[in-house]
């Protein structure tokens, strides 16, 4: 069975991998033509990289837990983190 810490850890390298080659997106996205549309798009792509960055961050924690108090203490920072930016 594989533990929490090596599951976290190959998912961080794999959302790293996906952050590396995000760059590849924004460039295309350089190249629209339409102004408005490449505003929006940039927005929402940079976005989605800084979801990206919290998600590593909170995998990155769980991985360093040592007990289940500790990983419910990552959980619910994590659910707060959410909520304030939602707000």
């Amino acid at each position: 069975m594989t533990s929490i810490s090596e599951q976290a850890n190959s998912i961080y390298e794999l959302s790293r991998v996906l952050l590396i080659n995000s760059e590849a997106i924004s460039k295309e996205i350089e190249k629209i033509h339409h102004d408005l549309l490449k505003q929006k798009l940039l927005e929402l792509f940079r976005t989605v990289q800084a979801d990206l960055l919290i998600f590593n961050d909170v995998v990155i924690d769980a991985m360093e837990c040592q007990t289940e108090e500790d990983l419910e203490f990552i959980l619910q920072v994590a659910d707060d983190n959410l909520l304030n930016e939602i707000n």
